[in-house]
């Protein structure tokens, strides 16, 4: 009990410093420079287990995290030390997910060339980091996910801020989505520079909120979180996102009417509350929301999609035609006119049916859980994922990796907490 106090204590200690930095670093680029560097030090110098919360913590904020705009972020050189800690722990990584590591690296370099050399070691980096993850029993998933939360939301709050930080505006800017003949509204998007990334982060979060939530105790910082969270996410104006919201309020009634009345009435309450907050902070985006909806009221699937499904059938075809590239791809990063908006589609285009034999495989390999929870309320974060992807392209997202670290966390939480009431029981 008392490592695991001095670990929380650290962590907030460290949460402190760095929003110290990072504010300072959105007042004065001067500062970018001892936030790498204290960054660094925790990534070298503290344990592994310590080292993954600090870097969700970090990850929204990893677009401001560089020397000037344009340029890579200094917060993969954070990722790229943690990952090199793992390579070098003796014991980490056993030879299969070595051989299927080298195997899919090598098939990715054929496929794509040497240009892509730097995306293809971040995925092979990624699938390093989730067997860490899924081998130590070190890592604390409530540590991980309150790091992940609470970057998040100070992140948003920095962003909401930008008018007053010309250094934040330079890095990051409101979306700008046509709603009428000459009238436009403005999609919040925190620190990012695209409201459907930046609400892929809230989706993830939130949906571990709503299955800790279900399978825990209801409490106040758990529903505290999901409100604020929730709040950001309706003001990036995405009907994905809002999608995803309306599945996990419903969850939670369905789980509060389970429980019983007082449950029911928590929740009630608590979401009377949340409706209040988000007509009071995110008006607008209410309004905006009601004006896209009504736009897609009849329409067809592109109305509907925003034009995805178009470019979708664009790609499905392109696929269809070429051989070449239903088995072995196009390349990664390499695409058509515009991006193909879809995970799953983007996935087979920059791969091929063979390159994603190889992806699987190599998941499998990477994810070292021994026993999957029977409790289908763990896989709600799964089932966001999947929804989401269908609208999104995270094939090769840095951030998609912290995410399934997150859910692996998530997934493992349901086998310590059974250990911990049968050592209790002893």
């Amino acid at each position: 009990m008392k490592t695991r106090i001095s670990e929380r204590h650290m962590l907030m200690g460290l949460v402190i410093v760095f929003s110290v930095l990072l504010v300072l670093r959105s007042v004065s680029n001067i500062f970018v420079y001892p936030l790498i560097l204290v960054g660094a030090a925790a990534v070298a110098l503290l344990p592994l287990s310590t080292c993954l919360p600090v870097l969700c913590f970090l990850l929204p904020f990893a677009n401001i995290i560089k020397i000037s705009p344009g340029q890579i972020s200094l917060f993969t050189a954070l990722f790229a030390i943690y990952v090199l800690r793992i390579i070098f722990k003796t014991g980490r990584l056993n030879r299969m997910f070595l051989l299927t590591a080298f195997l899919f690296a090598g098939y990715c370099l054929a496929v794509s060339g040497p240009g892509k050399i730097v995306v293809i070691v971040t995925m092979v980096c990624g699938f390093a980091m989730l067997r860490e993850v899924t081998e130590s029993d070190a890592y604390n998933y409530q540590h991980v996910l309150y790091a992940f939360c609470f970057g998040i939301i100070i992140s948003s709050c920095l962003g909401m801020l930008r008018e007053q930080l010309p250094i934040i505006e330079s890095f990051s800017q409101d979306e700008l989505h046509k709603i009428g003949h000459e009238e436009y509204a403005a999609r919040f998007v925190g620190l990012n520079i695209n409201p459907n990334y930046y609400t892929m982060d809230i989706s993830v979060a939130m949906g571990c909120l709503v299955t800790t939530i279900c399978t825990h105790k209801m409490k106040p910082i758990y529903m505290i979180l999901f409100v604020v969270l929730a709040v950001f996410g309706l003001m990036s104006v995405s009907k994905s996102f809002l999608l995803v919201l309306a599945v996990m309020v419903v969850i939670l009634l369905l789980n509060s009417i389970g429980r019983g009345g007082t449950a029911f009435f928590k929740l009630s309450f608590v979401l009377i509350l949340a409706g209040i907050l988000i007509l009071t902070f995110a008006k607008e985006a209410v309004e905006t929301y009601v004006i896209r909806l009504n736009a897609d009221s009849g329409g067809d699937l592109s109305s509907v999609t925003t034009g995805r499904g178009d470019i979708w059938l664009e790609y499905i075809k392109t696929i269809l035609k070429d051989l070449k590239i239903l088995f072995f791809g196009a390349g990664l990063g390499n695409q058509l006119e515009k991006a193909p908006h879809n995970t799953y589609i983007e996935m087979i285009y920059y791969i091929g049916a063979t390159g994603v034999a190889l992806y699987l495989f190599l998941f499998k390999s990477s994810i070292a859980i021994k026993e999957f929870p029977r409790n289908i309320l763990y896989y709600i974060p799964i089932l966001i994922i999947l929804i989401r992807l269908m609208g999104i392209g995270m094939f090769i997202q840095d951030s998609f990796w912290y995410y399934m670290a997150l859910i692996c966390l998530l997934l493992m939480e349901d086998k310590k907490r059974e250990q911990i009431r049968n050592n209790n029981n002893l």
